[in-house]
């Protein structure tokens, strides 16, 4: 069974006891890094897809995609329930994810957010980091910029070969940057993990599923975060996992998005079409 069925029930439960109805589906998007599909009204999501410099598990066929067509005007749950038997074609996982996300759209509004106990800190304010602290982020992404402001260093554990990822300036020294980062290959997962103090996940780790290996592996970490739009998946979902911190985005503008995805060069941004947000609980 797809490991993240229990978040399809859960969200399914939420939907019921909150009197919520999942959307028919308007359109489904793909467009490079992203797969997105959008509801009729507010129930949009997004997910991550491997592909160009990500491009791990063979090449993404955009036309299989178009086979979903007659799902348009279905409601999300169908997909869902249909996308969770292709299990086992890795760009339908993605597509899986967005539909979850889009499910979990109205559910991670402020105001539901906040009666379901969650509270809201500032973005990207990583306070909580001590100087001493080991800090591992699975995934070269956003948050790291903002770890490295307040811990000696921050070791990033990525599937990229460090020289896509690592830079060298030659002068009067040799030096390699950025600055206060260590890059590792995923074979150092478990060695990084289990002595961590901080963890912070990228929500690609939902797509391809790492995620669910890599959680048993926090043996210490007071903070245990995800980030990215990924990550916008039903956060009691992950937090009944053991995550505590997430910093991720809501779509409140789907048409909008739907036109970026479509014709990147339009010079919409994502910001423009998202609600950016952390919680804790």
């Amino acid at each position: 069974m797809n490991p993240l069925h229990d978040a399809y029930v859960q969200i399914m439960q939420l939907y019921k006891a909150w009197g919520l109805t999942p959307e028919c589906i308007s359109e489904i998007c793909f467009s490079g890094k992203w797969t997105a599909v959008f509801g009729t009204g507010i129930q949009s999501g997004m997910a991550f897809t491997f592909t160009g410099e990500h491009d791990f598990y063979g090449e993404v066929d955009s036309m299989q995609f178009a086979k979903l067509q007659p799902f348009r005007g279905k409601r999300l749950t169908y997909l869902a329930e249909y996308l969770e038997e292709k299990a086992d074609v890795f760009y339908f996982k993605a597509l899986y994810l967005a539909v979850l996300n889009a499910l979990s759209n109205p559910l991670n509004s402020e105001g539901m957010l906040k009666k379901r106990g969650f509270s809201f800190v500032q973005k990207n304010e990583f306070d909580f980091v001590r100087k001493d602290d080991f800090v591992t982020v699975v995934g070269a992404g956003g948050v790291v910029n903002k770890l490295r402001q307040y811990c000696k260093e921050v070791h990033i554990s990525d599937m990229r070969p460090k020289s896509s990822l690592e830079s060298l300036l030659i002068g009067e020294e040799i030096l390699k940057g950025p600055e206060r980062i260590v890059f590792h290959g995923p074979e150092e997962n478990e060695l990084l993990l289990v002595q961590s103090d901080i963890v912070f996940m990228t929500g690609c780790t939902l797509v391809n599923q790492t995620f669910f290996d890599l959680i048993p592996m926090i043996k210490k970490a007071r903070i245990i975060g995800m980030f990215g739009p990924s990550s916008m998946l039903l956060p009691d979902f992950l937090f009944s996992l053991g995550v505590n911190y997430i910093t991720t985005s809501r779509i409140t503008k789907p048409k909008l998005m739907q036109d970026y995805l479509f014709d990147g060069f339009c010079g919409k941004k994502f910001e423009e079409c998202m609600d950016n947000y952390a919680i804790v609980i």
